[in-house]
């Protein structure tokens, strides 16, 4: 009976070493309900902070630093004192955050589960930046100090250490610290290594700098190909590229001359903010000048229409422009649209509703135009669609508020929608057009066809050639035709007499 009693403990022993559910967080002997910022424990006095630290209400806001007078010393020593005193209610809500965290690594190990968690640690990020919003500082600093940076890579490594006192001393868990950053759009482009690759805002800039400049050498090529006097919405598609170029080329550089923390409210990313507001307005006049292509159903009041729409295209570019070097612009977290930039897309809007309005007028008239002028109203019509998406955005962005998070902001934006709603929705309507420019005849192919015919029958009469063919028809006219009637005649006589 001892015998089976020493074997049952022996194999009990055994199984509570070798499973790991038994590992329990051990806390330090400072964590204590005692021990906490203010706490008389600690031997502090009411002089030692400027303000109460044991309640986090007490935390005044910054601007307490400011002098009236501009005494930057001042400014200096008290921003510091009250540093002083919030680190030290950091460093005690941080070891309360690792105690826990220590809690969830056990519970981890316990289960046989990976310690490190990129979904997890994502979301932290994205909460953190969220948190640190609301409370008036930036998004990217929250998401760094968040998920992305040292709270949750240290939360990691004390994980494995307590893990290794409490639990198994032979536990092993490398952890390593991938940092996620966007190009607000995106990461900074001073880390994207190679080792690291790019990232995917990033990516996308890249990828618009080779569309772009592919359509910017075929744009070139057939506004030289279709001569001057046709060739003006290859010219829209030569400054929209041009303007793209520059967008992404400002946006990269942006990302490299700024610290991260104040990449999304700077002179160069405002300089990208208007370059991505005004794309519509060269879209918008390459269309209006393809349907004035479309002589036959056409009409001459709607080619006057579709010429006029382009004053209040520029109207709108100018407000968006003006709108975007405005100061207030800048007066937020973030590239922020004024009242003169809401104008602008607003009256982006109302074109595009007069072009819907000039499409559909043009095309009930199909039965008028020829081939070419069926593929422009066709290349046209697919491209509206696009172009809705594209406006839908741009409305979102003017009259989204302020508020965490900015999921339409042009700077500070969620990527994806942008990506899916303006980026890839231009890429189709350049290429579109693009498309249709290849197929369009070019400048010696056009006067050919009008010589030929386009002519009237009162032009080619005044031609030698139809000269010479009126004197020739009148000679065969006066000499054949009466040898026509004399062998007709004599033909007549030959067939009476022989009858008779």
């Amino acid at each position: 009976m001892a015998l089976l009693t020493t074997l049952s403990i022996l194999i009990a022993a055994g199984i509570a070493a070798s499973h790991p559910s038994t590992c329990i967080f051990t806390p330090s002997t400072n964590a204590t309900a005692l021990n906490y910022p203010g706490s008389p424990l600690l031997n502090t006095t009411a002089s030692s902070h400027p303000y109460n630290i044991s309640t986090l209400t007490s935390v005044p806001v910054a601007s307490i630093c400011t002098s009236p007078t501009g005494n930057r010393t001042a400014e200096l020593a008290c921003a510091r004192t009250y540093i002083d005193a919030i680190d030290e209610q950091l460093a005690f809500l941080y070891a309360r955050r690792l105690g826990y965290a220590a809690v969830a690594g056990a519970s981890k190990f316990a289960t046989n589960t990976s310690l490190n968690d990129p979904s997890r640690n994502e979301a932290v990020a994205e909460g953190m930046a969220g948190k640190v919003l609301k409370y008036g500082a930036t998004e990217a600093a929250g998401r760094v100090m968040g998920g992305e940076g040292c709270m949750i890579y240290a939360a990691l490594e004390y994980e494995v250490e307590t893990i290794q006192r409490d639990c198994d001393g032979g536990f092993e868990e490398h952890v390593e610290r991938a940092v996620h950053r966007r190009l607000y759009k995106g990461t900074r482009a001073r880390e994207m290594g190679i080792q690291r690759g790019l990232a995917y805002g990033a990516t996308i800039n890249v990828v618009t700098l080779i569309v772009y400049f592919i359509y910017l050498c075929i744009a070139i090529w057939l506004s030289i190909r279709q001569g001057l006097g046709h060739n003006f919405p290859w010219i829209c598609m030569v400054i929209l590229s041009l303007c793209r170029l520059t967008q992404v080329a400002l946006d990269l550089a942006a990302t490299v001359l700024y610290p991260e923390t104040k990449l999304s409210n700077t002179t160069l990313e405002t300089g990208v903010a208007i370059l991505t507001e005004i794309s519509l307005t060269p879209l918008f006049m390459s269309t209006a000048s393809v349907l004035n292509m479309t002589n036959g159903p056409k009409g001459r009041r709607m080619q006057w229409v579709l010429l006029l729409l382009y004053i209040p295209l520029i109207i709108s570019l100018i407000l968006i422009v003006a709108g975007g070097i405005d100061p207030d612009s800048r007066d937020t977290l973030t590239f922020a649209a004024t009242e003169s930039t809401k104008a602008g897309i607003v009256l982006y809007c109302c074109c595009f509703v007069v072009l819907i309005w000039a499409t559909t007028i043009i095309a009930a008239r199909l039965y008028l135009a020829n081939s070419l002028e069926v593929k422009i109203l066709t290349t046209v019509v697919i491209s509206l669609p696009f172009f809705l998406v594209d406006v839908v955005y741009m409305m979102l962005f003017a009259f989204e508020k302020q508020v965490a998070p900015l999921k339409f902001n042009v700077i500070s934006g969620n990527v994806t929608i942008q990506l899916c709603m303006q980026v890839i929705m231009e890429y189709i309507i350049v290429g579109l057009y693009l498309g249709l420019g290849l197929r369009i005849p070019d400048k010696a192919a056009k006067l050919k066809e009008k010589v030929i015919g386009d002519r009237d029958y009162e032009q080619l009469r005044e031609t030698f050639l139809w000269k010479m063919y009126e004197a020739g028809s009148a000679t065969v006219a006066v000499v054949v035709m009466p040898a026509l009637r004399f062998a007709h005649w004599m033909l007549g006589r030959i067939l009476r007499s022989g009858g008779a």
